[in-house]
């Protein structure tokens, strides 16, 4: 789906983010599944990210990066690090040689410190002379959409003044996890940035960060009018969560309620808040309407395919690492979770996998 038409479809979309070593590409296929399989319109649809991936490493056509981007995985972005332009120059004419044109996300928010002694991820921000002139050899030679996930700057906030130099540059849409790149999880997504963001740019501005249900996805579509929805560690293990948030927030439009503990207030909406505060005060989550979810028994399918996914995708002992992990996220909501993780970490093939699998039909409380 070219991104236009993700963006015009009087719907608001719901993205599955990049996270390297998370959401490889037999787990984003397991997913889109699911959303395809409880989805009721056949136009709507699971926008995904590769994992973060070496445009220097494209650049010198290797081999092992270039088998983490699926020729015909559809509604995908190829998301690249890198500072250097020739690189990304280099980078996308290897993989246009291999039959592979795909969209392209520039990584501004990684702050791995060997990324960003390379002046990649998050510390491109601070050379956006240098972002600006990667966003247009792209869009220029290759014609390609390009997007940005990015975080708020590393030590202080960057991304309200480069971004009007991106959308100039021909930026086609931008998505915000509105924390610092020294900030850890502990620290709450200050919300407030999105909406700024949002009201400095025309481009579309997705809102990411500590999305982990309806309520809250709804809370940050009020508070912000961003354009779309990216779910993250939120999503873990849940293979229905990303339909079930794009089912609830296109299902009607969103009544006011006031943000939960995930974000800052807005203090630019003091306004707004005030106005639906005793509204939003009746709010409670029983309140909001939350989808059809998975049963167990399908769940259990599910982590089947997925093994079977991974198998056909990897060796089996690369192939476990990711599997034991998916499992241990999935069966959170389990009745003895507990007792049958260490189990899963414990095992050494997929037949143990296997045989634990088996035995969850025990552990029917959800």
């Amino acid at each position: 789906m070219h991104h236009q038409a993700l963006f015009n479809q009087n719907k608001t979309p719901v993205f599955l983010a990049p996270m390297a070593g998370v959401y490889d590409y037999p787990v984003r296929r397991l997913y889109r599944e699911v959303f395809d399989k409880l989805k009721s319109n056949q136009n709507d649809s699971l926008y995904c990210f590769t994992e973060l991936l070496s445009a220097k490493a494209l650049s010198l056509k290797d081999k092992k990066t270039l088998s983490l981007i699926p020729k015909d995985e559809i509604n995908t972005s190829i998301q690249l690090f890198g500072s250097c332009e020739y690189d990304f120059l280099k980078a996308l004419e290897f993989l246009q040689n291999n039959g592979i044109n795909k969209p392209v996300d520039i990584n501004l928010g990684c702050s791995v410190k060997k990324v960003m002694k390379s002046g990649a991820g998050i510390k491109l921000m601070e050379s956006p002379d240098n972002l600006v002139g990667i966003i247009k050899t792209i869009k220029s030679l290759f014609k390609l959409p390009v997007s940005v996930k990015a975080r708020l700057g590393y030590k202080e906030v960057l991304i309200l003044k480069i971004a009007p130099y991106l959308e100039e540059a021909g930026l086609d849409f931008i998505t915000l996890h509105p924390r610092l790149g020294k900030e850890t999880y502990a620290n709450k997504p200050r919300w407030e940035y999105i909406k700024l963001l949002k009201d400095t740019l025309k481009i579309p501005v997705i809102g990411n960060g500590n999305i982990t249900n309806t309520k809250q996805a709804k809370e940050m579509l009020i508070l912000t009018n961003c354009d779309g929805i990216m779910i993250g560690r939120g999503a873990m293990g849940l293979f229905d969560l990303p339909y079930i948030i794009y089912s609830s927030i296109n299902e009607a439009v969103p009544q006011p309620i006031l943000p939960s503990d995930s974000c800052y207030p807005i203090s630019q909406e003091q306004t707004v808040l005030a106005k639906i505060k005793s509204s939003a005060e009746k709010e409670t989550d029983e309140a909001v309407p939350q989808p059809k979810m998975l049963s167990i028994s399908e769940r259990i399918k599910l982590f089947y395919t997925l093994i079977n996914y991974y198998l056909e995708e990897y060796k089996e002992k690369k192939a476990l690492v990711q599997i034991r992990k998916h499992l241990c996220w999935g069966i959170k909501f389990f009745k003895g979770a507990k007792t049958i993780r260490p189990e899963i970490m414990a095992a050494d093939s997929v037949e143990e996998i296997l045989k634990i699998i088996s035995r969850l039909e025990v552990y029917l409380n959800y």
